[in-house]
Formats: structure tokens, C-alpha cells, sequence
């Protein structure tokens, strides 16, 4: 929910070009290796591991899911003669 209200102060809600996936690679790994501990019974993982992890990638997961929303309705209604070639 904090990458939701945070993303129109940090983005305009207009661009619709993805950020790089290097920044959806970070809270994902971190997430692996909580995992990845866990089950090779490193570290035991509590509530708040999970909820650090699971936090982060809420934070930024929004960052991808709305530019891409908003270029779906873009190009569905659209005209194919208004939409610009890259």
C-alpha cells in the first residue's frame, strides 16, 4: 500500500515506461535467501523476516504493476494511428 501512495509523488501516473528490472531483482533475491535459509535450516525465519521481505517488494512492486496497467488501457483505447513507434 506504501508503493501505491508513494508512486504518484516519485512518478507521474502519464509515464508508462517500466523501471529497470534490476530494481524487482533486489527485494525478490532478498525474499529467496529468507526462504533459502529457512528451509536449509540456517536461520529460522520469524514473522518479522517475512514481513521485512514481504514489505519491500510491496514497496516496490506498484512501480511495475501501474506504469503497466496504465499502458494497457492506453494502447486498448487508443487508436492504432495516435499510438507513437518506438
Amino acid at each position: 500500500m506504501l508503493g501505491v501512495l508513494v508512486y504518484p509523488f516519485l512518478r507521474k501516473l502519464s509515464n508508462i515506461d517500466l523501471p529497470s528490472l534490476f530494481w524487482l531483482f533486489i527485494p525478490v533475491g532478498l525474499m529467496l535467501i529468507d526462504v533459502a535459509l529457512d528451509l536449509l535450516d540456517i536461520q529460522k525465519n520469524s514473522f518479522l523476516t517475512r514481513d521485512i521481505t514481504g514489505a519491500i517488494i510491496g514497496v516496490v512492486l506498484p512501480f511495475f504493476i501501474i506504469p503497466g496497467t496504465i499502458r494497457v488501457f492506453y494502447e486498448y483505447f487508443t487508436p492504432p494511428d495516435v499510438i507513437p513507434k518506438k
